[in-house]
């Protein structure tokens, strides 16, 4: 029995299709573990902006510039501009706050609403195998505003929430959303007003992003991998 037993080992360490076979799975078993791990790790996908570190203006080109929708209600704003910058590396570009409007808005075609704008947002971009895509990240209590009749309010909060991804084009800049599922918020009645209840908004509109430097060879942010 142990003749035959250690016979059949150096007959397997002499057979070249048995240390093929061996190494094959050694290389499977390894690759996998690689695979795994960065899934475990998130490995992000590797996106570069250009130019970086430049100023860049998004401007709603769609009209009216911005509806969100939930049965029953839209909110419609006919001016939706930001400023922000390109990043130094990596995907991001920052939407300034204080360079954010949001503005000429009316709920239901009716109610004035008066949008304030507490925090910077951000749009991060994938260069997705040559076919660009952009989301719009808002950070929890970044949006607020506010509708009126008479002495009745209806508040509304934007808590955190992610618009996209949605097609961006770097040849026009434009971003385009269309029933784009993301704006979560909350809202508060005062008094008999109409107000919508919690939920998360559709968003339709179609910023269109454009390099503020004059020297720059592009006229809009180009996306490469």
């Amino acid at each position: 029995m142990i003749y035959t037993i250690l016979t059949r080992s150096a007959h397997r360490k002499a057979n070249p299709m048995y240390t093929i076979r061996t190494i094959a799975r050694t290389g499977v078993v390894a690759a996998s573990a690689v695979a795994l791990a960065a899934a475990g790790q998130g490995i992000a996908s590797a996106t570069t902006i250009t130019p970086p570190s430049t100023p860049v203006t998004a401007t709603a080109v769609s009209s009216p510039a911005l509806i969100l929708h939930t049965p029953g209600y839209n909110l419609v704003c006919y001016t939706f501009t930001a400023e922000g910058d390109t990043p130094a590396s990596g995907d991001t570009i920052t939407l300034d706050q204080a360079d954010i409007d949001i503005s000429n808005c009316l709920l239901n075609n009716s109610l004035p609403v008066d949008v304030s704008v507490n925090d910077d947002a951000t749009l991060s971009v994938d260069y997705n195998n040559g076919n660009p895509q952009g989301t719009l990240h808002i950070p929890d209590g970044g949006i607020t505003a506010t509708a009126t009749d008479g002495g009745n309010t209806c508040d509304l909060t934007v808590h955190k929430s992610d618009v996209g991804p949605v097609p961006y084009d770097e040849n026009t800049g434009e971003a385009t959303a269309t029933n784009v599922s993301g704006i979560d918020f909350t809202s508060t009645q005062t008094g008999p007003i109409l107000c919508p209840p919690d939920d998360v908004a559709d968003v339709t509109t179609t910023p269109q992003l454009d390099i503020d430097d004059p020297t720059s060879p592009y006229d809009h942010p180009q996306v490469g991998p």
